[in-house]
């Protein structure tokens, strides 16, 4: 072979392997990290749009609402938006899905879902056939042994601002305590749902209605018992177990088990018997807190160890005891180092605990808009579970991500004028201690991390004026209470003194 050609064949021969060599040369790290984040993606909007197909509207939900929040910003968003009130309207949950549709149909982007999301808006508007509430809320919630008849609730009612649109809150609380001192008396009162609710509660509501006001009412999942047929020492398995630390054991609670199937279905019972009033919906409150003493019924307890394949001994969640006090302002880190004191057994048991108790909300609440689909479910928020949420999750067995991907149709951060009624020592100080732009900032984290500052309320102390009438006042000391763009606020009026 001639010399040049010899030369050719090599230069042509090493361009050919430098061509192949750049083929097969593997991708950036940034490149590789993209293509994981996209199919990590697809396979979690595909998990989802499965639970959809199976009929698991609740898994479905859950998914959609943690692949939106998630992946806000992928090519597959408006997708997984499409699914998502598609799992609202299916689920019973109407308001919501109206509110994903209404947002496809008015986006500015041209996708393939606006024309059909706005016909399904307008769908659910007819089928709800209410008035919509309006964008801001404003209200005041009350205790509603402050309005059960005499003079005093009398007096009480005249005073509440009755604006047309505007929201009442009846809080029904806990009768617990009450029903223990009168049966301590050698006193016995009927506070069945026929006796107490019933026939107290109705015209309350019919009042407030015919008046214009939109009307929630206030629920806490461990007090209901005691509207039910049949509490006291006939339904003992209801009851909670508490363990003691001064004596190192459980014993059972005179509150009730919200993981209790008996009494989950007395529960759904109550609160349906509820829904045929005119109210727009319920705020599932904590009048009790589900602390970390809290839960300890055999059938949890069986249960987590199924869950874990391990053997649960209450003594030893708490050997080293429970700090008295966390500072609030704190902000993680001092969660953070708070989370070493107790060990991986106890973090195991309140995010169990949790879940546990999130799970029997979204059950009643899925059961509840099969019967009432016009009615909208909120729940509170202890401001901890924003800015220090280990100390939330072991305090009050609550996880403000995991509830927040829950199908609740708005959020109550609560900021309470004083402690909470915890049944033993608390380990945290009460959020009424939290200066303004501290509250504001936790209040503020809920709208950014929901996307809708509709979704959010606030519920604030009041107070009296001179005259002692609840007044619904704007400041505390020199400070102006004065939430993100679009915030709910409800007023918290002292009660009858």
């Amino acid at each position: 072979m001639p010399t040049s050609a010899l030369l050719q064949f090599v230069i042509t021969l090493f361009s050919l392997m430098l061509f192949l060599s750049s083929c097969m040369k593997s991708p950036s790290p940034e490149v590789g990290l993209q293509e994981l984040r996209v199919q990590a993606e697809e396979r979690l909007l595909q998990d989802a749009k499965l639970a959809f197909m199976r009929g698991d509207y609740p898994e479905a939900v859950l998914l959609l609402n943690r692949f939106v929040n998630n992946h806000g910003q992928s090519p597959l968003a408006v997708e997984g938006q499409w699914w998502l009130a598609r799992a609202y309207e299916e689920s019973g949950n109407l308001r919501l899905a109206l509110g994903r549709f209404q947002r496809l149909a008015q986006d500015s982007l041209n996708h393939p879902y606006r024309h059909e999301a706005r016909l399904q808006a307008q769908t659910l508007i007819e089928a709800l056939g209410i008035e919509p509430l309006p964008q801001k809320i404003t209200g005041v919630s009350i205790r509603l042994v402050d309005l059960h008849g005499g003079a005093e609730s009398s007096w009480m009612m005249s005073q509440i601002p009755q604006r047309r649109g505007a929201v009442l809150l009846i809080k029904l609380g806990c009768p617990i305590q009450e029903v223990l001192e009168r049966g301590s008396n050698g006193l016995e009162e009927d506070v069945s749902w026929e006796n107490r609710l019933g026939r107290g509660l109705a015209p309350l509501v019919e009042d407030a209605s015919q008046s214009g006001q939109v009307v929630y009412l206030g629920v806490s999942l461990p007090c209901l018992g005691a509207f039910a047929k049949g509490t006291g020492a006939e339904t003992p398995q209801w009851h909670d177990w508490t363990f003691e630390t001064v004596t190192q054991r459980v014993r059972p609670s005179p509150y009730y088990s919200v993981l209790s199937s008996g009494y989950q279905n007395a529960v759904l019972d109550i609160l349906s018997r509820m829904s045929r009033l005119k109210i727009a919906g319920m705020v599932f409150q904590e009048e009790v807190p589900f602390g970390p003493y809290d839960g300890f019924t055999p059938i949890a307890i069986n249960s987590f160890e199924k869950t874990f394949q391990v053997r649960l001994d209450p003594p030893s969640l708490f050997r080293n005891g429970i700090p008295r006090h966390i500072t609030q302002t704190g902000g993680e880190n001092g969660s953070d180092r708070w989370a070493d004191t107790f060990s991986d057994m106890f973090w195991k048991w309140v995010g169990w605990k949790s879940r546990e108790r999130l799970r029997v909300m979204n059950e009643l609440v899925q059961s509840l808009r099969e019967q009432f689909p016009h009615l909208q479910f909120g729940v509170e928020i202890h401001p901890e579970s924003l800015h220090a949420p280990v100390v939330a999750l072991a305090n009050f067995s609550e996880d403000w991500v995991e509830t927040a991907h829950s199908p609740f149709d708005f959020f109550v951060a609560r900021f309470v004028d004083s402690p909470y009624p915890i049944r033993q020592a608390s380990p945290i100080r009460p959020s009424h201690n939290m200066p303004w732009e501290f509250r504001r900032s936790v209040v503020q984290r809920m709208v950014e991390y929901l996307e809708d500052p509709h979704r959010v309320w606030v519920s604030r102390p009041g107070a009296r004026n001179d005259s002692g009438a609840p007044s619904v006042y704007r400041n505390e000391g020199n400070e102006i209470w004065d939430w993100p763009e679009g915030v709910g606020e409800i007023v918290d009026l002292p009660p009858v003194p």
